[in-house]
């Protein structure tokens, strides 16, 4: 995989988003 498509982006920023929720909540 070179080309990083819109979708993966996305994907991201949504394993990010959780983890950092997951951090607040423990």
């Amino acid at each position: 995989m070179t080309d990083f498509t819109p979708f993966q982006s996305l994907l991201g920023g949504a394993l990010i988003g959780l983890s950092a929720v997951l951090l607040m909540e423990l």
